[in-house]
């Protein structure tokens, strides 16, 4: 009985001995490019997804609407995310009389074009100051326009439209800049991946696999659990469920003859996810006369941009995953222009700028 015992559990001890031994061997070697960009992408997925997930009432559209029109506060780092999804600065957040953080509006006078930037918390200005965001810079390099900054934190397609009822159209703009948001893409394959309409692990399943080295290698070689992939597959759905609030907005300019700027804008590591927007802009050639689909500079930012407070959210990330910097920094194209893996240094806002100021000569 005893022998029948041993020789039917040895086959398993010596299972267990060989993950053992691969566990601390996988250990010991440093990660290749497509081991860090699995290691980055999964770690991202689980601090965005318990985000959304802690935050779900708050993402309703009237939560994301409701601001304290002429108040003032200051935003505090965001400790307790990992170094590529949090802004490391604290930064001053003031609304203005319609709860929007740019100067007042005077919506009763209008002497100049009004410009009207729509957007999410890139466009809102998120870990940067008032002066800094590419819709002040083009105001004080244009200063015959009127440019009103509408961007709000965790605004999709669908606040915008409600925007376009609540505000827009009182506000009477001649042309108008839409910032596709990185909320759309963001909530859909949240939104798809925990309803299970596309094949994605759980929060509590990706943690697991990123607790030992064994199992991510086996996961990366399987190549379901991508974040490139799956943004992919989510592309369809994100056309279905926010398309129709795109065409509201551009059907709206349209029978205004108000010119639209469209804006696609990439994440640090260069993957687009404005996508569904530029596509249903070039169903509106006269209305949509610009569909930038942006590239930022991968070259160091100018002297003035390099202050000695910066910190490089690539090098933390690389410190804190134990990855070395050179293999993760060929994930992040863009780690120059950025504060985070969404968005946007100092740098980042004046290089939209500039080119949105080249767009704006034509209008």
């Amino acid at each position: 009985m005893k022998k029948k015992l041993i020789f039917s559990i040895t086959p398993v001890l010596f299972l267990l001995l060989l993950i053992g031994a691969t566990e601390l061997w996988l250990r010991a070697q440093p990660r290749t490019i497509q081991e860090a960009e699995f290691v980055f992408f999964t770690e991202f997925k689980i601090s965005r997804w318990r985000y959304l997930n802690k935050l779900r009432g708050r993402l309703l559209i009237d939560q994301v609407l409701r601001t304290e029109p002429n108040s003032t506060h200051i935003e505090p780092p965001e400790a307790n995310r990992p170094p590529f999804d949090r802004v490391p600065y604290p930064y001053e957040v003031h609304y203005n009389n319609f709860g929007f953080r740019d100067q007042d509006f005077d919506i009763n006078t209008k002497e100049r074009k009004r410009v009207l930037l729509l957007g999410d918390s890139v466009s809102f200005g998120k870990g940067v100051t008032l002066d800094e965001r590419y819709s002040s810079l083009i105001q004080q390099e244009r200063p015959d326009l009127e440019v009103w900054n509408l961007g709000l934190q965790g605004c999709t397609a669908e606040c915008m439209a409600r925007l376009l009822d609540e505000h827009i159209m009182a506000f009477n703009p001649d042309i108008m800049i839409i910032q596709a948001s990185g909320n759309d893409i963001d909530q859909t394959l949240w939104n798809v991946a925990t309803s299970k309409q596309i094949s994605a692990m759980s929060v509590e399943a990706l943690r697991w696999v990123r607790s030992y080295r064994v199992l991510e290698y086996w996961v990366q070689k399987q190549g379901k659990e991508g974040l490139q992939v799956q943004l992919d597959q989510a592309h369809t759905a994100t056309q279905k469920r926010y398309g129709p609030d795109i065409h509201k907005l551009f059907s709206w300019a349209e029978s205004k003859e108000i010119p639209i700027i469209s804006l696609n804008l990439p994440f640090a590591y260069g993957y687009h996810y404005g996508e569904h927007q530029s596509r249903i802009c070039e169903g509106y050639k006269e209305t949509c006369s610009s569909n930038i689909r942006f590239v930022f500079s991968t070259e160091q930012p100018p002297q003035e941009y390099r202050t000695k407070e910066y910190i490089d959210f690539v090098q933390a990330t690389a410190q804190e995953f134990s990855v070395k910097e050179g293999t993760i920094n060929n994930i992040f194209l863009y780690r120059n222009s950025f504060h985070d893996v969404c968005h946007l240094s100092p740098w980042g806002h004046r290089q939209v700028a500039d080119k949105l100021l080249i767009a704006l000569k034509d209008l």
